[in-house]
């Protein structure tokens, strides 16, 4: 899942991110991007309960479409 986060370097920042995400799946993968404010997750947490971590964390959150990353070689 892929988020925007417009205010990604007010208050705790990246790390503040990193923190919210991880006190909700501690074992989420997370990918943060302060320049294009964009955060990479993967997650068994749903899409709408990060954004609220990230919201309740202070950061004004947005959720993106992302592409399947699927090439559709192998069939499945």
């Amino acid at each position: 899942m892929m988020f925007r986060v417009d205010n990604l370097n007010a208050g705790a920042g990246p790390d503040g991110v990193i923190a919210a995400i991880k006190a909700l799946d501690g074992l989420a993968w997370v990918s943060v991007d302060a320049v294009a404010q964009k955060v990479r997750v993967e997650s068994m947490a749903a899409a709408d309960q990060v954004a609220a971590a990230l919201a309740s964390a202070g950061y004004a959150v947005e959720a993106l479409a992302q592409r399947s990353g699927c090439c559709g070689g192998c069939g499945g």
